[in-house]
């Protein structure tokens, strides 16, 4: 029986293997979990966050998809076009589309009653003061791709660097 059971487990994980498909390990005991690309993760505690002008950036975009991938919930405003609505679909992410009657006040308002915090891309401001935490980018940018600079706003985000400020 035992023979049979190793042979089998055997022949599954050689079809992984071949596959490209080999099982997820846990992280090592005792230290952080390590990414694909070698750097630290850390958990996000359940949050909402609010990105004004998100879809209008690249950055923004980029921020968006690095909070949904950490499993933070993202509300983001812009202008109105079919590829902000596929990006908020697509990530689950909810879409205020500024046109119309909605305005960037309108749609802070909104956020304000929904998020826990709000990030600033560069030229974005707020339109009130606010209780939210607000995490923006040093001025002037570090030279930095977008990928890695909507990496520093998410850990920026992260409520462990309250004590920071």
């Amino acid at each position: 029986m035992a023979d049979n059971y190793l042979e089998k487990k055997m022949e599954e994980h050689r079809a992984r293997m071949a596959a490209g498909t080999a099982k997820r390990t846990p992280a090592a005991r005792g230290g952080a979990a390590r990414g694909a690309s070698g750097g630290l993760t850390f958990e996000y505690p359940k949050m909402r966050v609010y990105v004004p002008g998100g879809a209008d950036t690249t950055l923004g975009r980029e921020l968006i998809a690095v909070l949904r991938e950490a499993g933070v919930d993202v509300d983001f405003s812009g202008r109105p076009s079919a590829e902000a609505t596929k990006l908020g679909q697509r990530l689950g992410a909810r879409f205020y589309p500024i046109a119309g009657r909605l305005t960037p006040e309108d749609a802070f308002e909104a956020a304000l009653a929904r998020c826990d915090a709000v990030a600033l891309l560069p030229g974005e401001s707020l339109p009130d003061p606010t209780t939210l935490r607000v995490a923006a980018l040093p001025d002037p940018l570090p030279r930095a791709s977008e990928a890695s600079l909507a990496r520093l706003l998410a850990v920026l985000l992260h409520p462990s660097m309250n004590d920071l400020a």
